[in-house]
Parts: C-alpha cells; structure tokens; sequence
C-alpha cells in the first residue's frame, strides 16, 4: 500500500508539471562499431529557485523518482522474462536471424579474384564447390549413423521400464490400445504431409536460387560488354563502369546476403551502371551525336539485372524458421511414443519385449534423425552436402573478369577487391543522409 500509494502520489505531482514543459530528445551517439540506442524522451524536472540543495522536500521527492524508476524496471524485466517462448531458450530466433543473413553465401570461389591470381587464366578447378566443413556434413556418415541405431536400441528397454511403471498401473491396457490404434495413423498422416511439404519447399526454393543466379550472372557478362561498348570512346566511364561491374562480381562471390542489403540501398552498382549511362547520354545530346538504341539497350538489361537480383534476395531469405524443425521434432517424438506405448501393452502381457521391437526402434530413430538433419542441409543452400551448384554461375562471372582485365581500357584499372580493402570493422556503420543525430548500421534484423 505503501508503494501504491507513493505511485499514486508521483503521478500526481509530476504529470501536471511535465505537461507544460517541452520534452528533450535524446539520442546519443554510440561509439564506432556499436548499435545506438533507440531515441528518448525525457521530461526536464522543474526547479523552483527559492529552493536550496539542503531542502528536505526535493529530496524525499528525489527518492521517491528514484525508487518508482527502480520499480518500473524491475517490473519491465519480470514482463520480458514471463513472455519468453521456448524458441527464446533454445536461441531459435538468432537461428532465424543468421538464416536470412546467409553469412555463409558464395556463388563462386574467391581465390580468381585475388590480387595474386588475377592475370591466371580461368581454370576447370576454379569452377569447383568450396570445401565443405566436416562439421556440417558428419550426419551423413557411417560413424554418425551408427550413434543414432546404437545410442536408441541400447536405451529402448530402459525407456520400456520407465513407461511400464508410469502408464500401465494407471491406465488399461484396453484403453491404452485403442488410443494407440486411434492416435498412431493420424499422426502417421500428419507427418507424412510434413515431411512431403518440406521437402518439397526446400527443393523448389534452392533450384530457384540456383537458376536465378545463373540468370543473372549471365545477363550481368552481356550487360558489361554493352556498357564498354558504349563507353569505348570515353575512358573514365568505362573504368567507372567496370569498378561497378567488378564490386557485383565480389558480391556475388564474398559478400553475405546482409551485406548485399546494405550496399543495395547505398552504393548498388546496378544504379551506378544507370547514373554512367545518363552522363552519356547527355554528352551524346549536347554533342548531337546519336547512340540511344545501345544505351537504350544497356538500360533493359540494367532493368532485367533489377529484377532478378530482388527475386533471388526473395528466394534467399525463404529458409524455413526453427519453429517448422521444431513441428518436425515434435510429430516424430509422437509417433515414437505411439510405438513404445505399443510395445509396453505387449511386454506386459508376455512378461518381456523382444530384441526385434529394440531393433525397430533404433532404425526408427535412425531413420527420423537422418532425415532431420537433410532437412536441416536442405535448408542451407550454400553449406553442408545439399549445395546450390555453381559452376554456370561461376563461369560467366569468370569471363566478365577475363575480358575487363584484357580490355584496352580497363587494363589495370580494375581492382577487385575494392570492397574487402576498404573495410574497416565487421559492423558497416555509415552516415544517413538528412538525419543529425542518427546512424544506420548493419546489425538490425533483415
């Protein structure tokens, strides 16, 4: 009551005084690499001049916002930990997060494009997959297949005795059998659907990514050779032109989905590749030479480019949530539970259960736990044993580079590792234009 009363009191005196009083923004500047904090609002405390630092008023009054600041907090963070869902334990959400940022994205290896292998001429090897990690493809072999029959047909008669003492003193047989029965094939046909929607989700989507790249890695090579044919007679464009070329090419090859994101809204290349054409066309114009059926030209891929890239950035970020495994996870320990209650109606009235029904339950568990994880490959395009295949993709951007570093213009003028030379930190924080006090910075949730 006491609280409550000092609540009731604070609101009393402190609103009608704010509500005259013009409220201060605050939004400091974080330092360099650090997320700001969201912008605040805060009332000015009024200070009356006939009162002195020694009062006694101001500072039970003083107390008292301190102690109420305290209490809202306090209750703030009791919300936040009462609203938690299981997916925030598990860190799912982080999961979902590092899934539409594709941190691991690469349609082509990086070693071409060193500063060392520039001059190489393309090679066949050059077209090959990245090495996959062990980590990420140990599901699918034998020693890991072994564990999940081993680990499962050891503990089934454990798992039996455990069931045996908690269901069957509580529960008739009878009745345990009929919900077996009515329970076990609906479940089963629940799955079933499951497992035919997500594997048909995740294989539509990285066929998608696959030609969409192929696409426009390939509409990208043609787009080049327009822009220096059209910029053939004015060297500075074409260095331009290709430098923009060059910086897709390595993202494309280097740069993580996110990254791609925040280049798009500040330095896209394709807008650059616009930006040169529109000069062009006005020096065309003032020197009344005509040449618009090739920019024309050059505009329609750039055009084609746009929309490509947005579908691909679209099919990118459809990876399936956590919540859709954990779905997954949940039927296949339903359909585990139907078989063991099963098998415990059948142990107690023969008195044991059979070495063959521990057998079935460890190539069950197998067998779910196999799939688990392709799904789980599945749904990362770029990493594990399912890979988006690379090599169209690779080609072409192979050629753009061998013909611009070959090109009578661009000779030595194009560096492709602009982008990695001039970063400085992970978290690109860069200034928003038109806002004073604002920074835009990578790390939000895409």
């Amino acid at each position: 009551m006491f609280s409550l009363s000092l609540l009731l009191s604070s609101i009393y005196f402190i609103i009608p005084i704010n509500a005259y009083v013009d409220p201060v923004i605050k939004s400091p500047l974080p330092k360099f690499g650090q997320i700001m904090q969201p912008p605040t609002i805060e009332y000015p405390i009024p200070v009356d001049p006939k009162k002195t630092d020694n009062d006694f008023t101001a500072f039970i009054n003083n107390k008292k916002r301190i102690i109420d600041e305290a209490g809202s907090s306090h209750l703030s963070n009791i919300h936040k930990m009462a609203t938690k869902t299981p997916f925030d334990l598990f860190n799912m959400y982080n999961q979902n997060r590092k899934s539409r940022l594709v941190e691991n994205r690469s349609y082509s290896k990086s070693d071409p494009y060193n500063d060392e292998n520039i001059m190489s001429p393309p090679m066949l090897k050059d077209l090959s997959p990245p090495t996959k990690e062990t980590t990420n493809t140990f599901w699918a072999s034998l020693p890991a297949c072994m564990s999940t029959f081993i680990g499962p047909y050891l503990m089934f008669p454990h798992l039996l005795k455990i069931m045996d003492r908690f269901i069957c003193p509580t529960t008739c047989p009878t009745m345990l059998d009929n919900i077996s029965h009515t329970f076990g094939p609906g479940v089963s046909i629940l799955y079933g659907t499951f497992v035919t929607l997500t594997v048909s989700i995740l294989y539509e989507r990285q066929q998608d990514i696959q030609n969409l790249a192929s696409k426009e890695s390939s509409i990208l090579a043609m787009t080049s050779r327009s822009l220096l044919s059209v910029f053939k007679k004015d060297k500075s464009l074409a260095i331009k032109a290709g430098q923009a070329v060059a910086d897709q090419i390595m993202t494309l090859t280097q740069a993580t989905r996110g990254d791609e994101l925040m280049s798009i809204m500040y330095n896209d290349p394709y807008a650059q590749m616009l930006e040169l054409l529109e000069t062009k066309e006005e020096q065309l114009l003032s020197s009344q030479e005509s040449a618009t059926g090739a920019i024309d030209h050059c505009r329609d891929s750039i055009r084609e480019l746009y929309q490509v890239r947005a579908n691909r950035l679209s099919d990118e970020a459809l990876a399936l949530p956590p919540h859709h495994f954990f779905i997954l996870s949940a039927l296949t320990a339903l359909i585990l539970m139907g078989y063991t209650s099963q098998i415990v109606i059948e142990s107690s009235m023969h008195g044991i259960a059979s070495n063959e029904s521990s057998l079935i339950f460890g190539l069950l568990c197998s067998t779910y736990m196999l799939f688990y994880n392709f799904a789980t490959d599945l749904n990362d395009p770029f990493g594990g044993i399912y890979q988006v295949r690379r090599s169209a993709t690779a080609s072409h951007l192979l050629q753009i580079k061998w013909h611009m570093i070959n090109h009578p213009l661009l000779r030595g003028q194009i560096d492709f590792n602009k982008q990695q030379n001039e970063e400085v930190n992970e978290n690109v924080v860069s200034r928003t234009p038109g806002l004073n006090e604002m920074w835009a910075y990578n790390g939000a949730q895409i």
